[in-house]
């Protein structure tokens, strides 16, 4: 790898897509390190060995109509 570091975004607020995106990153492009912002919808994302109903308020889910999406690699959950 060298020093470049390259751009990428989506321009997507589609969680799903976000993630797919940049799984899709992590798994292909090794010719550089890469800034990726994005920004989701209203969405809860869970790493891939959460327990959705162990770790989200159901309640606050359905209230204030929140997505959850499921993290691959194993990034943290954050609340919208």
């Amino acid at each position: 790898m060298t020093g470049i570091v390259g751009y990428l975004e989506t321009g997507s607020v589609d969680p799903n897509f976000n993630l797919a995106f940049e799984e899709h990153v992590l798994l292909s492009r090794r010719d550089a390190t890469y800034l990726m912002p994005w920004q989701n919808d209203n969405t809860i994302v869970l790493e891939q060995n959460q327990g959705a109903e162990a770790e989200i308020g159901q309640r606050f889910v359905r209230e204030h109509d929140t997505g959850i999406a499921r993290h691959t690699t194993g990034s943290g959950a954050s609340l919208p």
